[in-house]
């Protein structure tokens, strides 16, 4: 029995079936968010995966992602934050999100930073307007989420 030859060998394996699908399905899928696993994105990857299995520490490492606009930060942050999802804990059945993503304000107010995290990890930030008080209420949620990066 002989296989038949792949004509797409160049193509992302889970993108192939897309090939048999209609003209209108077929450009619907082009225009869908889809990760590619170029060897820069790879090594981010791997760098906060063990980052991530760390133990926590007094001064742990950190990792900072710089590039030029529309180069795949954003991209590679929603895909790692995808690949760790919210999840229960099994022993007490509290949520933990092991990663936590969120878009900056356009000025580096801190009480604006804490409210985004804040509304990232599903929390309401509280009545009082003071950066103190969202602080205490941000590093409270990272504690009881068990946050790692």
């Amino acid at each position: 029995m002989s296989k038949t030859k792949n004509p797409y060998p160049h193509v992302l394996e889970d993108v192939r079936p897309a090939f048999a699908l209609s003209d209108a399905d077929r450009a619907a899928s082009v225009e869908q968010d889809r990760w590619i696993p170029y060897t820069a994105a790879t090594a981010s990857l791997e760098e906060m995966t063990d980052l991530l299995k760390m133990k926590k520490r007094f001064r742990p490492p950190n990792l900072l992602i710089v590039g030029p606009a529309k180069n795949g930060k954003t991209a590679l942050a929603t895909y790692f934050s995808q690949l760790h999802p919210k999840r229960k804990n099994p022993n007490d059945d509290t949520d933990e999100i092991p990663v936590v993503t969120m878009d900056a304000p356009g000025e580096g107010v801190e009480n604006r930073i804490y409210s985004q995290i804040l509304n990232a990890l599903g929390e309401s930030a509280p009545k009082s307007d003071r950066t103190q008080d969202r602080f205490i209420q941000v590093v409270k949620a990272f504690h009881d989420l068990k946050v790692k990066l």
